[in-house]
């Protein structure tokens, strides 16, 4: 994946020669001979894997994939531009473009290897070069962006936050230049496509398993690929573009993130069938003290709604298990007088067992809302628009159940500069909900 992104400075042939529509002029504004302008674009071509541009007489014209192209190169460019106004706030605009036109692909490997080693050693490995090379690149980028991006620590040479920053955003160059040729590719109907869907460990199951299964089915040669992990783990791979958007709690506002609001999934109090409780037609805080609670651990929205449940008693229950484990909680609760606290998707979908119940309790007010999470910069097409339509119909009917279903949701608004599929009047009534709503309480 390092070798990948291709140099910034053929990048900016590119750009030149589809504005200018004409090598000739390309190659004299900047400076460049035009076969060494013809090769770059051979190049940029074979890396592709399609034609870029197509030669008339009147002159060089995109092709459709060489638009694609283009524009996912104007973002890379933006975004690396914007980290290098963060670096140096007093450069304009011209000398950012110029130190971005002097990285190269050595110095970018260099910086990314760094940030993901623990040592020199280690990252002149990953790259398989010395480590007089890897330190000569690394020095190089320091002079052509003009800012230390690397210090000396007890375990090695480490980037700084600049440094961190920049790699963190060169990786999302590489990854959104490969998605886009990933999608020029399955265009011309010659590799299959892959979608990188980040969940939390407790994930929507209701909700994502059966698109999945349903996507699947209509897109045989697709590979969906679901990484469970912490969010701020998740939210860190969405920002490199190592994956393509989080399914889940909805957390609060991020200026790069952008949210897509599905159904609100209620907490309910949740014990095995034959629990003393379940036959009482009110369960008050008191009787919920007396038991046992098998919970997630802190950290997690489930958590802290479990806190909040009791915060007005100013007391605790016991709370002998915690753990991210829906198999673990289901089996503790099943076996014993323990509660714990599902999402009515859960429940429902334990409903067929015949093992679970939930608690009458009146004062749960906690609502996680489930959504979509994705950069605001993200623009689904082809196969993987088909699969985030198949969510908000999937979290359409979760949202209009009847008795016993999915309440009615309170989510953030979606963006509205996003390029999506016409919302239906379910999703604007709930983005209005959204503008009327405190922050959810998740």
């Amino acid at each position: 994946m390092l070798n990948a992104l291709p140099s910034l400075r053929h990048l900016q042939v590119l750009e030149a020669v589809a504005r200018l529509n004409s090598l000739t002029r390309a190659s004299a504004e900047i400076h460049l001979t035009q076969p060494a302008v013809t090769q770059t674009i051979a190049r940029l071509e074979a890396t592709v894997g399609a034609a870029l541009f197509e030669r008339r007489i009147t002159g060089t014209y995109l092709t459709p994939a060489g638009e694609l192209y283009l524009e996912r190169t104007e973002r890379v460019f933006r975004g690396i531009e914007e980290v290098l106004r963060q670096i140096r706030p007093n450069a304009d605009k011209a000398e950012i473009s110029r130190r971005v036109g002097k990285i190269t692909r050595a110095q970018v490997r260099a910086l990314i290897a760094l940030s993901q080693s623990q040592s020199q050693t280690q990252a002149a490995a990953l790259l398989g070069i010395s480590q007089a090379s890897l330190h000569r690149a690394a020095r190089d980028l320091e002079c052509n962006v003009g800012a230390m991006l690397y210090h000396r620590a007890a375990t090695g040479v480490i980037t700084t936050d600049a440094g961190q920053l920049l790699a963190c955003r060169l990786q999302l160059a590489i990854n959104e230049l490969d998605e886009i040729c990933s999608q020029i590719t399955a265009a011309q109907e010659t590799r299959h496509r892959c979608i990188r869907i980040g969940a939390l460990v407790l994930d929507p199951a209701a909700l994502l398993s059966p698109v999945m299964v349903q996507f699947t089915r209509a897109y045989p040669n697709a590979v969906v690929k679901v990484i469970h992990a912490s969010y701020d783990i998740l939210q860190q791979k969405l920002r490199s573009g190592a994956l393509d958007f989080i399914v889940g709690v909805v957390k609060g506002p991020a200026p790069d993130l952008a949210t897509d609001p599905l159904f609100v999934d209620p907490y309910v109090i949740a014990a095995r069938r034959d629990h003393p409780l379940a036959r009482k037609h009110s369960v008050e805080i008191e009787d919920l003290l007396g038991y046992d609670w098998v919970v997630v651990n802190q950290g997690a929205p489930r958590h802290a709604a479990f806190a909040r449940l009791f915060a007005a008693s100013g007391e605790m229950p016991s709370t002998t298990i915690e753990t991210h484990s829906l198999a673990t909680i289901r089996m503790a609760v099943a076996q014993s007088d323990r509660l714990t606290l599902l999402t009515r998707s859960e429940l429902r979908a334990e409903e067929s067992s015949g093992l679970f119940t939930a608690l009458t309790y009146p004062s749960l007010v906690s609502a996680p809302v489930i959504g979509i999470t994705r950069r605001s910069d993200w623009s689904a097409c082809g196969m993987k628009q088909a699969f985030i339509d198949l969510l908000i119909e999937r979290g359409r009917a979760l949202q209009t159940q009847e008795t016993g279903g999915v309440q009615p949701l309170a989510a953030h608004k979606r963006p509205a500069a996003r390029r999506a599929a016409p919302r239906s009047q379910n999703a604007r009534e709930l983005a209005d909900i959204a503008e009327r709503r405190v922050d959810p309480v998740i």
